[in-house]
């Protein structure tokens, strides 16, 4: 039963919702103790019925370098677009970007999902951050640029995040 209910969670955050659906249902049948088994189901299906996350459930915006750095940029460097529950954590979402590539258009939701259970959908506000790193890695390293945190709730458009702008 719980490797269903795992089984289930790998395909959701897959974006493979009907799969996830069938597999909770096969969870639910072998009566798996688990208290978010129902809650993440029924985010399975509504996705599954939709093709997508819900609408709620998203963040869009734009992210873009400060003039001054574009110049300065290297060929390896990395831009990451992450959104965290206000109490801190690991990201609920996130986003990869080449910074040759920027300014870009991004788009989180819950197929952008770090762990299954712990979506965007499910959060009333998170902070969102855009980090450029040289050395590709989205964990923070010495000399990492990042904007301020910014309080958003899922549902948001038009956000604007510039990395290096003046605070």
């Amino acid at each position: 039963g719980p490797g269903w209910a795992l089984l289930a969670r790998a395909y959701g955050w897959l974006g493979r919702y009907a799969e996830a659906d069938a597999a909770f249902a096969k969870a639910a049948q072998l009566n798996v103790e688990d208290p978010n088994l129902k809650a993440d189901w029924d985010a399975a299906r509504a996705k599954a019925k939709t093709g997508t996350a819900p609408a709620g459930g998203s963040i869009a915006g734009t992210v873009s370098i400060a003039e001054p750095l574009v110049h300065t940029l290297g060929a390896s460097d990395t831009v990451f677009v992450f959104a965290r529950a206000p109490g801190g954590g690991p990201p609920l979402a996130v986003k990869r970007f080449k910074a040759s590539e920027l300014p870009a258009q991004f788009r989180l939701d819950d197929r952008d999902a770090m762990m299954p259970g712990r979506t965007l959908s499910g959060a009333a506000e998170v902070q969102l951050v855009a980090r450029l790193s040289a050395s590709g890695n989205a964990i923070r390293q010495p000399g990492d640029i990042e904007t301020p945190a910014l309080s958003v709730r899922p549902g948001a458009t038009g956000v604007v995040l510039e990395i290096g702008a003046p605070r």
